[in-house]
């Protein structure tokens, strides 16, 4: 089994997105974080799918470094309108799939973020 480290960032509206820093747009929630951390698996193994089926490189877990690093102010504890816009890239996405209604607009924009047409999108289902 490959572990991979992630980021629990506390949603506005409630709930947890997750982050995968060592595969890139890899992002799931959920509604706690047993639930987000339960979600990304799958969407783990979905990214993973995407690039091994485009051939693409798929870093190993231990290649990611977490460091903390400071800036100047005290701003914490406010949220941002949406907290992973930063991460948008044409890089392979992971599509949450774990049988739970997804927000209006989420799958249309995780196949956007990951430069594909529905059509390709479903073509690698």
């Amino acid at each position: 089994m490959v572990q991979y480290h992630v980021v629990l960032i506390p949603a506005e509206e409630g709930g947890h997105t997750v982050v995968v820093p060592a595969l890139p747009g890899c992002v799931s929630e959920g509604d706690t974080e047993e639930d987000a951390l339960e979600n990304v698996k799958d969407a783990i193994a979905g990214w993973l799918t995407v690039a091994r089926k485009r051939g693409l490189y798929i870093p190993a877990p231990d290649q990611v470094k977490l460091s903390e690093v400071g800036v100047p102010g005290k701003e914490t504890g406010f949220f941002l309108k949406n907290p992973v816009s930063h991460l948008s890239n044409p890089s392979p996405v992971s599509v949450p799939w774990h049988n739970k209604d997804l927000k209006r607009g989420t799958m249309a924009e995780i196949i956007r973020q990951a430069g594909l047409t529905r059509e390709e999108f479903l073509d690698l289902l």
